[in-house]
């Protein structure tokens, strides 16, 4: 759209839409759009900026310069041999316009990654490492991860699995466009088959806290009653047959004391 002053008035060539602007790291900006350049005629005329882009990753405060080349309203070659100076030149001339504008870039927060939440399984039973998580830049977008630190596991296609009983711990990397970067560990906790729960009391089998059991048959989680004397152990049945006694507490559904062995 022709501005209207350069239609009627005095025809001075400029520049419409230059402004400063600040914006997040890692985020493009096209340094011409909503920018135009006008003649004294009201005609647009091409423009150059340098530089002619910005790299997004580099915080601080840029100069951008806008650069066009343009002419005063046309007027009679007496009128315009009469005027002198400044006046002269923008309304019969050619003048260099040039403006100047500040894009700021600000540092955005590295990466977060999210779903690393503990894994409890038993030994060589596969899972996916990936499965559930997620990571996001500091623009709200969703990036790639990797992980590693796996050397004591199996890998079988897209799943793992471990056959030493204990802790193990996994490394998550995330990278965002710009370099920043976060690293975090998440832990495998890896259980024994065939070995009678210990220690405290078997609270209602659904998480291995301290205030649970660890039953290293398959560790303590959502132990459900499938059978009078058994309960499954995860996702998958165990055969746990767990002693009964009067003053035991509560496995789920069944009462049970803090012994529960596991076959198979």
């Amino acid at each position: 759209m022709k501005p209207f002053f350069s239609n009627k008035g005095c025809g001075i060539p400029r520049f419409v839409g230059i402004e400063d602007v600040t914006i997040n790291q890692g985020i493009g900006i096209d340094l011409t759009e909503g920018i135009h350049a006008y003649d004294g005629n009201g005609n647009e005329i091409p423009y150059t900026t340098t530089p002619d882009s910005i790299d997004m990753c580099d915080v601080g405060e840029h100069t951008v310069i806008y650069h066009a080349n343009a002419e005063g309203r046309k007027l009679t070659p007496w009128f315009c041999s009469t005027l002198r100076g400044l006046v002269g030149g923008l309304l019969c001339g050619k003048i260099t316009l040039r403006k100047e504008r500040t894009v700021t870039i600000e540092q955005i927060d590295p990466p977060r990654i999210e779903g690393l939440s503990t894994i409890k399984i038993a030994p060589n039973v596969g899972f996916d490492p990936s499965e559930g998580v997620t990571a996001i830049d500091g623009n709200e977008n969703e990036i790639g991860f990797t992980y590693y630190n796996i050397e004591d596991a199996i890998v079988e296609s897209e799943s793992i699995k471990y056959e030493t009983v204990g802790e193990h711990v996994i490394t998550y990397e995330a990278v965002d466009n710009c370099g920043n970067k976060t690293v975090l560990s998440r832990t495998v906790l890896v259980g024994e088959r065939g070995v009678a729960c210990r220690t405290k009391a078997c609270g209602s089998f659904t998480s291995c806290s301290e205030e649970a059991v660890v039953c290293e048959a398959r560790l303590c989680t959502d132990y459900i009653a499938s059978e009078k004397n058994a309960v499954a152990c995860g996702s998958s049945a165990c055969n746990c047959y767990v002693a009964y006694e009067e003053t035991a507490t509560t496995c789920g559904s069944i009462t049970c004391n803090c012994y529960v062995a596991c076959n198979n």
